[in-house]
């Protein structure tokens, strides 16, 4: 690891950017403890690739969430439509690892 990488790393909460990727669902569901949330929040404030790689992320869940919707615009049931929202993001992070 170069001596610039080590240095981003510090100074963005001690994560790398495949560290903020491993937690990023539980960031987005609002379940990481306090200061790994502060820390991947200080990752987010250095990293400009990880900022705009959340931001897709949670177009994605809505996106998703939004695609169960009826014509009337009414949601599904909500367990149905987290199950879906679950499987779309595990299947995506399986592939990403399968690369």
């Amino acid at each position: 690891m170069s001596t610039m990488h080590k240095l981003m790393v510090i100074m963005s909460g001690g994560l790398s950017c495949k560290d903020v990727d491993e937690r990023l669902d539980d960031y987005v569901d609002g379940t990481l403890p306090f200061f790994t949330r502060l820390r991947m929040t200080m990752h987010f404030f250095m990293c400009a690739a990880c900022r705009g790689y959340v931001k897709t992320y949670r177009k994605t869940i809505d996106l998703a969430k939004s695609s169960i919707k009826g014509p009337d615009h009414q949601g599904a049931d909500e367990s149905v439509d987290e199950a879906l929202v679950q499987d779309i993001l595990k299947n995506s992070a399986a592939a990403r690892d399968a690369d």
